[in-house]
């Protein structure tokens, strides 16, 4: 994964507009256990570099990985993204065929060494005219863009409002451990409205007809389902573009009423599912305020996409090994909550409570349960694959043993004894 920063807030409108250097037209999306992940933007005007340097445009942080691995530049003459091997030891990987140099077309996977990203040119929604002249659309652009621009600027070592940044970290670790959508929506909404500049924040979905109906609103007496409607907004959300408008009302006392509005998708890939939407009166709402939303619902994004993969195949959801809070249970109950022999694993262990020998084991347990099913097995311990693969090598472990239906695999495997 990469070691780029958590994201901070975008550049401001002139940066995409007036400056060819930021006109962003490609990026490169991470996955992360079959999840979409950050996106690094491609600047059209620039070779850019993927590697494992410290000096590469795109940081990633895999062994496998060479540190000058591959780059990326647009031909000036025809406009085609192209991807070239920089002779790296384990090969630039597209769509599952190793290349030395290709061109490249939306949605077309890369893979360089275990490190997964999709390439993606978003699509930016022209702003036409509106007869209401009463509402000003100040931000809008593809949620994929606006993230790739945020990445960038903590590249360049450009990074607003430390405390949001931490508060990001801890947010990640939070909703990456949920439950259930319903957590993930409670306490996104909780966050934006806590740390933000809004009066009213609300999580929405977007139904088949296109209409917004709202799931949390705070507070639940605001008006900020009437003003939505009211708005344009609702027209760019479901093109997954991110939107802040202004509205200026006027009354027959000639009383001035401005509002501010925002609106993040909430995208399952590139298909928009739901919205982040928030108010508040005159200009409270700030640039920072919606750079912090488009990172907060990048998060929400990655937290909700496992959920509703299971749920819309009927298939329960697992609960991740890595997201199993304390419990109040006795010894005898603990034995039957995870493992199959948990009186061997204790005896093996001699009460250790070393991080390596633990961590082994829910290695141990993922792989079994997914029958070493690398990308099913790191979702259930929420890691990336490159560092499952990374650990499976630390612990010397085969993941070829696990793929049979075993129920006994976990106990065949031998633990370490603590000396």
């Amino acid at each position: 994964m990469s070691s780029s920063s958590i994201p901070s807030t975008p550049l401001s409108p002139e940066g995409y507009l007036g400056d060819a250097m930021f006109q962003l037209e490609a990026t490169l999306v991470l996955q992360i256990a079959q999840r979409n992940g950050p996106s690094f933007l491609l600047r059209p005007n620039q070779e850019n570099t993927i590697g494992r340097a410290a000096e590469a445009d795109i940081v990633v942080a895999d062994r496998l990985t060479s540190r000058g691995h591959a780059a990326i530049s647009r031909d000036a003459v025809n406009g085609e993204w192209q991807i070239r091997d920089l002779e790296s030891r384990n090969g630039t990987w597209v769509d599952g065929q190793r290349v030395t140099e290709m061109s490249l077309r939306p949605e077309t996977s890369i893979r360089i060494g275990t490190t997964e990203f999709i390439f993606r040119i978003p699509a930016r929604r022209s702003l036409e005219k509106s007869e209401d002249q009463s509402e000003t659309i100040l931000r809008c652009e593809p949620v994929g863009e606006i993230e790739g621009h945020n990445f960038q600027r903590a590249r360049d070592g450009i990074v607003d409002e430390g405390r949001r940044t931490m508060l990001l970290y801890q947010t990640s670790i939070h909703l990456l451990a949920s439950r259930s959508i319903e957590d993930v929506i409670a306490a996104t909404v909780e966050i934006a409205a806590e740390h933000t500049g809004a009066d009213a924040v609300g999580w929405f979905e977007l139904h088949e007809t296109n209409a917004l109906e709202s799931v949390l609103v705070v507070p639940p007496s605001s008006n900020l389902t009437e003003r939505l409607e009211e708005s344009r907004c609702q027209e760019f959300v479901r093109d997954g573009h991110a939107v802040w408008a202004k509205r200026e009302l006027h009354n027959e006392s000639d009383n001035h009423h401005t509002y501010g509005l925002m609106s993040i998708p909430v995208l399952d890939g590139e298909r928009p599912w739901a919205a982040l939407c928030a108010t508040a009166e005159n200009d409270r709402l700030q640039e920072n305020d919606f750079g912090f939303f488009v990172s907060l619902i990048s998060l929400a994004s990655a937290a909700c996409a496992g959920h509703r993969r299971a749920t819309e195949s009927g298939k329960p959801i697992p609960t991740p090994l890595a997201a199993v809070d304390t419990v109040d249970a006795t010894p005898e109950e603990l034995q039957t909550m995870a493992f199959p022999d948990f009186h061997q694993i204790s005896e093996n262990l001699r009460g250790s409570l070393r991080l390596d020998d633990w961590q082994k084991i829910l290695i141990t347990e993922a792989l079994r349960r997914t029958e070493g099913r690398i990308p099913e097995a790191a979702e259930e311990l929420g890691i990336s694959r490159a560092t499952l693969y990374r650990k499976i090598e630390q612990f010397d472990l085969n993941r070829e043993t696990f793929i049979r239906d075993d129920s006994n695999n976990v106990t065949q495997t031998e633990l370490p004894r603590p000396k």
